[in-house]
């Protein structure tokens, strides 16, 4: 069973239980003061005390509250579980299952405000798979698919635990690389483009080797703010396309 719902389901009971207690325990203690009036001993009075007829509703509303407090717990946990779910959906692609556009963008911001805050320098990479339309269309989509989730794995596996990667849109995949210059990104660039030139891709035991062309651009030296970083590093791609793909290019300012 989830530890998680293990451990709310016991606090719940808990919590449910005691506040049982307290409702009834004045109750009790009125009866305590009465019988200890008549003239009982301590013990006595205990004794009488759990004979009563308000021991029942004592334990009534105990074994109450347990059970509210029971269902309670499973409330919370089904409603944190169900949270958690649907922002896990929010801000992940359903095909590659890796961060989509819009968390990337929100983290990108982020950790270029805390480029500027600190001084350091951030690289971007866009990555485009190479003639991917094509391959969509002669296999089928199916196909198309599977590339997509591979190179997604494959990127999520080789970056650094720092890094950030995430589905663009359609065949391109982002990779924000925090406190990194642009020499460092062309290290990780060149790595990712001549390992997935050697992948093989396989369709109905077909092997079929793809390329993709890299685009790569810093902050603040190639841009200074989000949108400049974006459009550059998309510069940098389109002239790795136009050059033939399966290559890697920096932005240039002219």
């Amino acid at each position: 069973m989830n530890l998680n719902l293990v451990k709310r389901l016991v606090i719940g009971s808990l919590t449910g239980g005691i506040l049982g207690y307290l409702i009834i325990n004045p109750i009790f203690m009125v009866l305590d003061e009465e019988l200890s009036k008549s003239g009982f001993s301590i013990i006595e009075t205990i004794l009488l005390s759990f004979t009563t007829k308000h021991l029942r509703t004592v334990f009534v509303i105990i074994v109450l509250g347990l059970i509210t407090g029971f269902f309670m717990g499973l409330y919370s946990y089904r409603v944190n579980f169900f949270y958690k779910k649907a922002h896990f959906l929010s801000i992940t692609d359903e095909l590659t299952q890796i961060p989509n556009r819009r968390y990337f963008t929100n983290e990108l911001t982020k950790e270029i405000e805390r480029s500027k805050r600190f001084s350091t320098t951030l690289s971007l990479i866009i990555l485009d798979i190479d003639k991917f339309k094509y391959y969509n269309d002669t296999y089928g989509h199916n196909f198309g698919d599977n590339i997509l989730q591979s190179i997604a794995k494959f990127l999520s596996e080789t970056i650094r635990k720092i890094d950030f990667v995430a589905r663009y849109g359609g065949d391109e995949f982002v990779i924000f690389m925090p406190e990194t210059e642009k020499s460092m990104a062309n290290v990780l660039a060149e790595r990712l483009q001549k390992e997935l030139s050697q992948y093989s891709f396989k369709n109905h035991e077909l092997p079929i080797k793809n390329t993709v062309s890299i685009g790569i651009a810093s902050f603040p030296n190639d841009a200074k703010n989000i949108d400049e970083l974006m459009h550059n590093a998309d510069v940098a791609l389109y002239k790795a396309k136009r050059e033939g793909g399966n290559r890697f290019c920096n932005f240039k300012k002219k």
